[in-house]
């Protein structure tokens, strides 16, 4: 008898061990900063998008659901964007989401967007993934930190860590070169509103990095910082208005 339930017991140890790592969220932690968002549009949305990888060798059925930080705006609506493509706004149904597929091995998108009706400040939100058989243990989970004009710094939902990972990005705008601060070892891509990146580059601690954006058109570009010890991405939008 002795051996019997140790054995159902390793047995349910590995199973629990394999569902809880069968899901991985990519990246588990991202951060928006737009410190000149135009929030005059109440229609004006603000995205975000991760991966979701089944790394497991059966299908999973994946329902979510979600955790908002108590300092997010009263005025800010969220929407998600799951697997079915189904936008669901929060405000209007309960926190659990709808039930989607994911094959073995297969990377499907899921993704947050921030309606912030002109209204600045911060927010995290967690979004928890789980079996749909299962729902009370967690396959991941994933936090999204968005700062829209404001100074502040989005609580921590559940054990979220800091999001801050860069100390400085100046001037913005800019007219032909900006410089990064940052107190850990980074990586950089900056981004136009459309296309591929048009500088690379890595950042080392305690050091000011110097973009130079001279010959390229004027406007918005995105600069996405990784950190690639933890996975953590942080995204901040910059602006050119130098003479070309």
């Amino acid at each position: 008898m002795k051996c019997f339930l140790a054995i159902f017991f390793m047995l349910a140890s590995i199973s629990f061990l394999h569902s809880q790592n069968s899901l991985v969220a990519d990246p588990d932690s991202l951060f928006l900063e737009d410190q000149m968002a135009d929030l005059s549009d109440p229609w004006e949305q603000f995205n975000m998008f991760l991966k979701l990888k089944n790394v497991s060798a059966d299908p999973l059925e994946v329902v979510w659901k979600r955790e908002i930080g108590s300092d997010c705006p009263l005025e800010w609506e969220f929407i998600v964007q799951d697997v079915n493509i189904t936008y669901v706004p929060w405000v209007a149904m309960s926190p659990e989401g709808t039930q989607f597929s994911v094959l073995p091995q297969e990377e499907v998108d899921f993704g947050i967007n921030v309606v912030p009706n002109t209204v600045g400040g911060c927010c995290t939100v967690l979004a928890i993934f789980s079996e749909y058989n299962n729902p009370d243990v967690a396959l991941d989970t994933a936090y999204f930190h968005v700062v829209l004009n404001s100074d502040c710094l989005p609580s921590a939902v559940g054990d979220a860590i800091s999001p801050s990972l860069v100390s400085r990005v100046y001037p913005n705008p800019f007219s032909s070169k900006f410089y990064i601060e940052s107190e850990r070892e980074l990586t950089y891509e900056v981004f136009p509103l459309a296309g591929p990146p048009v500088k690379k580059g890595r950042l080392s601690p305690g050091n000011t990095e110097g973009v130079e954006l001279d010959g390229l058109p004027n406007g918005a570009y995105f600069i996405r910082f990784l950190e690639e010890n933890t996975g953590r991405v942080h995204v901040v939008k910059v602006f050119k208005v130098g003479m070309n």
